[in-house]
């Protein structure tokens, strides 16, 4: 129905804002000055930031005080995460170094799932992640 087409458009933009903003980080570790890259990483949280206060003005909506902190808290690993991806395209081709930077969310939040959420993976997805796993390495070969 139409919550099930909604759901898969905002996939689709999801992966499309989520590309483009990993497009940046080459962008910028290609043409931008490495001493900025503090300076390039604030300004792209600062900008998600803005974005979704627009959004929630938009519904009308007031964000808890709670939720603000758990945003701040989800940033920081965001924050290592895009800011160690950056110092990896200086000295590796981008080509490697996305591939193995998704790898690792896709392993880590697999992880998270199992053992914080109790989830169950079945076989057809163990086997998903043993050949992401073997991709990453013939990528490295």
């Amino acid at each position: 129905g139409a919550s099930a087409a909604a759901g898969k458009l905002s996939l689709v933009l999801m992966l499309l804002a989520g590309g483009a903003g990993d497009a940046m980080s080459k962008v910028f570790s290609v043409y931008g000055p490495q001493i900025l890259g503090d300076a390039f990483l604030f300004y792209t949280f600062l900008s998600a930031f803005a974005l979704c206060v627009l959004a929630a003005a938009v519904k009308k909506e007031r964000p808890h005080p709670a939720a603000l902190l758990f945003g701040f808290v989800v940033g920081i690993p965001n924050f290592f995460s895009a800011r160690f991806l950056l110092l990896s395209l200086e000295t590796v081709d981008a080509v490697v170094a996305y591939p193995t930077y998704s790898v690792g969310t896709i392993i880590v939040v697999s992880f998270v799932g199992m053992i914080f959420f109790r989830e169950k993976l079945n076989r057809k997805q163990l086997f998903a992640i043993a050949l992401i796993l073997l991709s990453l390495i013939l990528l490295n070969i």
